[in-house]
C-alpha cells in the first residue's frame, strides 16, 4: 500500500493552501454535507493560536464544494476564558473569530454522546456536534505541551473533541502511583513541573496540583512509578480513536500549522509574554488525510530543523508515544510521502 501523501506548504501559505485543497481534495465533500472545522481558537492573552485567515480559507473552500461548514471546539475542564460557551465565544471574538469574519456558524459546546467498549475509559463522551457531522477538517497549531509533550492533531482531538468528564479522566487517571522501592534520588521531585512531589522516604504526590504529565514515570531511574491507569498520551490516542470512529476515513482531513512556534500550549494565557528565541523557525503548513501520518511528519520536520528530538529535549518525555499509542488504537499508518506544494 503506498504511503499517504502529506503536502508541505511553505511559501505563499494562504493562497497555496487553497490551491492544494482545490487540486488534491476537490471531490472530498458533497453538496449539503455538514463538515466540522475543529480548531482551538486560543486562550485570551495567548498570541500563538491558529491564525483566522487560515481557518477562513478552509471554510471558504468547503463552501465552494457546496458543503455546510461550521467551526467547532469544546469548552475546557479548567477555569479560564473558554470554560463556558459564552466565555469562549467572547474570547474567540477578541481573537478574531466571529461568524461574520469566518462566514459560517461557530459552535462551542460540552454536549456529548457516550461511547463504550474502550480500553482505558469506562466510557467516553465525544462531542455531539462532531459525532453528528458528515466530515471534519482538523486545523491544529503545533506546539509543546506540558502534559502531552507536544500538541498536534491527536492532541487537538483527544482532548479538544471530548467532554469535560473525559478531559478530567485523562488528567486524573494518568496521575502517578508509587510501586514500592525508592532510592531517594529525588529525580522525580526535582523534575516535576508542578511541584507536586516530595520525597519523604518515598515519593509523596500532591494530587491537588498534579496534572498527570507522567514526567516522573518517564524519569524514575528505578522504574518504580507508573500511571494510575495509563499515560495521558495513551488517553489522548484512545480518545482520538473514539472521536474518529463515526467518520468515514475519506471524510477526514488534517491541517497542521508548523509556525508561531511555542514551547507551551495555546491554552496558556501568559504565553504572549514569552518573547525569547523561537524554539524552531516557521516551517509551513502540512495537509494530509491521515492523523498519524501528519503528526509523524510534523515531528520529523521539526526535529530535522533543530537537529535533535526537540520536544523530548524540552519535556524529557517521548512525543512519539502518541504515535505508538495511535497505532495500537487503529489510527492508521504513520508512514508518509512528503510532497512540497
Amino acid at each position: 500500500m503506498p504511503a499517504l501523501k502529506v503536502w508541505l506548504i511553505n511559501k505563499k501559505v494562504v493562497s497555496d493552501l487553497r490551491q492544494v485543497l482545490d487540486r488534491e481534495y476537490g471531490g472530498m465533500f458533497s453538496e449539503g454535507e455538514m463538515v466540522a472545522v475543529k480548531a482551538h481558537l486560543g486562550e485570551w492573552g495567548n498570541l500563538n493560536y491558529v491564525r483566522p485567515p487560515l481557518v477562513w480559507v478552509v471554510v471558504d473552500w468547503l463552501k465552494s464544494l457546496g458543503a455546510e461548514p461550521f467551526i467547532f471546539d469544546t469548552t475546557t475542564w479548567y477555569r479560564g476564558s473558554r470554560h463556558t460557551p459564552e466565555d469562549y465565544a467572547d474570547t474567540a471574538r477578541k481573537n478574531g473569530f466571529t461568524e461574520e469574519t469566518m462566514g459560517c456558524p461557530i459552535i462551542f459546546s460540552d454536549e456529548s454522546v457516550d461511547l463504550e467498549g474502550l480500553k482505558h475509559y469506562d466510557k467516553i463522551g465525544v462531542a455531539r456536534h462532531l459525532h453528528e457531522a458528515d466530515g471534519m477538517v482538523v486545523v491544529s497549531h503545533v506546539k509543546g505541551h506540558e502534559d502531552a509533550t507536544f500538541g498536534g492533531a491527536i492532541k487537538n482531538l483527544g482532548m479538544g473533541a471530548v467532554d469535560v468528564e473525559a478531559k478530567k479522566v485523562a488528567h486524573t487517571e494518568s496521575r502517578p502511583v508509587f510501586m514500592g522501592s525508592c532510592s531517594e534520588c529525588r529525580t522525580c521531585e526535582a523534575e516535576c513541573p508542578y511541584g507536586a512531589i516530595k520525597v519523604e522516604g518515598k515519593p509523596v504526590f500532591d494530587y491537588d496540583i498534579c496534572y498527570g504529565c507522567n514526567r516522573c514515570v518517564d524519569l524514575c531511574p528505578q522504574k518504580q512509578i507508573r500511571p494510575r491507569k495509563a499515560s495521558v498520551r495513551a488517553f489522548l490516542a484512545e480518545a482520538t480513536a473514539a472521536v474518529l470512529s463515526t467518520f468515514k476515513p475519506e471524510k477526514l482531513l488534517y491541517v497542521n500549522l508548523l509556525m508561531d512556534a511555542s514551547k507551551h500550549c495555546d491554552c496558556m494565557a501568559s504565553d504572549n509574554s514569552d518573547f525569547g528565541p523561537e524554539p524552531y523557525p516557521d516551517i509551513g503548513l502540512l495537509v494530509g488525510g491521515g492523523v498519524l501520518a501528519v503528526d509523524a511528519c510534523t515531528l520529523d520536520l521539526i526535529d530535522r530543523h533543530v537537529g535533535m528530538d526537540y520536544f523530548r529535549s524540552v519535556y524529557k518525555s517521548d512525543p512519539r508515544e502518541q504515535l505508538r499509542a495511535g497505532k495500537e488504537f487503529g489510527l492508521g499508518a504513520s508512514e508518509y510521502e512528503l510532497v512540497e506544494a
